[in-house]
């Protein structure tokens, strides 16, 4: 049963979501918790407005869940309070939705914030994803957030609080128009509706379609991403080939998943690392994305790594190859058939591998080479450092950080795709099935 976490500041926006999830929830046989975040700014009155937050959700028996942020004290060089807020609370958005990972969030937006996030993107240069960033349904880091009252103005919203005779409270620094989302809500759109009165409909209707073209180029950049994804090292040449728009989505797709949480690549970053795709340089570079993170573009790959110059581990991967025959690992897809009558001969390439069905685990491990992992090489008896393998291999010192192993759940490993086979559960005359794994190496386009 799916839990409903609310987002509930006490605003006229959250408490009409409140009210309406209320009844949505009894209807549905959903379980709802508010969640309040005192960020630590207001003083007293952001204490009384959580005060206030509790007694509401004790008289409407809804479970209340506040969480005090200390925001003056989580700011850092260059940080302004609105994005540290927000950064804040989705670290804790996280950290809830981890202890209950059925749940979605629900948060108050409606459609005056859509015009005004448009128009503020706008300024800061976005592209017409960010232009478009309110959505009804989204995901980030794995946490569903929905918008219901997305379709709705702020004046259906205090209206349907009239009606339902629910109170709210006021938070004043709305009214400082030195925040740029208060200087165009409280000065921007009203001069410009006063002058042009169907403005409104209009720019609703323009968001709409940015909206449509925004998810038409994220389905296609989601397409693209997907030939790399949990690839170490990714190859220049592929994203050479990216036109502009798909370019910057893909790489939002990349840095996100490789470094666990969303990431939205800025200007200089998608300048800087466009300019070294076409730049020709054969030496290695390092492009900052953050202080934690850097890419790397050295031997015609890109590579994430952390600050320290580690490569960013990719987690190994369970298959259950009997269940699923093909699966996708880094830039590699790996096929399973079961063959019930021994070939005239045995292709002899690291590309294919040949086990006993009898012998072999029904579930296996794909992961990349680890320091001080050994195999028992195909017509030996003792086992070899990987690392001597990959060396006499001659590989580029890319593709040596970034191995594929296939091993069993005790760590045994059975093959080094594309490098060499290994002596585990080899074929003999009292076979009476064989498993034949084969991978290839997918095209960077």
């Amino acid at each position: 049963q799916r839990r409903l976490l609310i987002g509930f500041s006490g605003g006229a926006d959250s408490t009409a979501l409140l009210l309406a999830a209320r009844q949505a929830a009894l209807a549905l046989h959903r379980e709802l918790t508010a969640v309040h975040f005192e960020h630590g700014i207001r003083g007293e009155a952001s204490l009384a407005d959580a005060a206030w937050c509790q007694q509401l959700c004790s008289e409407l028996n809804i479970d209340f869940n506040l969480i005090s942020l200390h925001i003056p004290k989580q700011l850092k060089h260059g940080t302004n309070i609105e994005e540290t807020a927000r950064q804040q609370r989705l670290i804790h958005w996280q950290k809830l939705a981890k202890d209950l990972p059925n749940s979605a969030v629900l948060l108050g937006h409606h459609n005056d914030d859509r015009i005004e996030n448009m128009l503020l993107r706008l300024c800061r240069g976005s592209n017409v994803s960010g232009l478009t960033g309110l959505r009804m349904v989204a995901e980030i880091n794995r946490i569903t957030f929905i918008r219901p009252l997305l379709p709705f103005s702020k004046t259906e919203i205090l209206a349907y609080l009239k009606v339902n005779g629910l109170e709210y409270r006021f938070d004043h620094t709305n009214q400082d128009n030195s925040f740029s989302r208060n200087f165009i809500r409280n000065q921007i759109l009203p001069e410009i509706y006063a002058a042009i009165p169907a403005a409104k409909k209009g720019v609703v209707h323009a968001i709409d379609a940015l909206e449509d073209d925004a998810l038409m180029l994220e389905q296609l950049a989601a397409a693209k991403y997907r030939k790399i994804s949990k690839m170490p090292g990714v190859p220049v040449s592929f994203w050479q080939k990216l036109p502009p728009a798909l370019l910057v989505r893909v790489l939002r797709l990349w840095l996100t998943e490789t470094i666990g949480t969303e990431h939205i690549p800025n200007h200089n970053l998608i300048k800087r690392f466009t300019s070294e795709l076409h730049s020709g340089k054969t030496h290695s570079t390092t492009l900052p994305v953050n202080t934690e993170f850097n890419i790397e573009i050295h031997d015609g790959n890109c590579q994430v790594c952390a600050a320290d110059n580690k490569p960013v581990q990719i987690n190994p991967m369970r298959w259950h190859w009997q269940k699923q025959p093909t699966i996708r690992f880094q830039n590699m897809t790996f096929t399973a058939k079961i063959i019930d009558h021994k070939p005239s001969h045995f292709p002899r390439s690291p590309d294919h591998a040949w086990f006993d069905a009898a012998l072999l685990p029904q579930e296996l491990w794909l992961s990349v080479k680890q320091p001080g992992d050994r195999m028992i090489c195909f017509g030996s008896t003792s086992p070899v450092k990987v690392k001597k393998i990959v060396t006499d291999a001659k590989l580029t010192a890319t593709r040596k950080k970034s191995v594929a192993v296939v091993k069993t759940a005790a760590d045994e490993i059975i093959w080094l795709p594309g490098i060499k086979n290994s002596a585990f559960a080899p074929v003999t005359n009292a076979t009476t099935e064989i498993v034949f794994l084969t991978t290839n190496e997918e095209a960077s386009t």
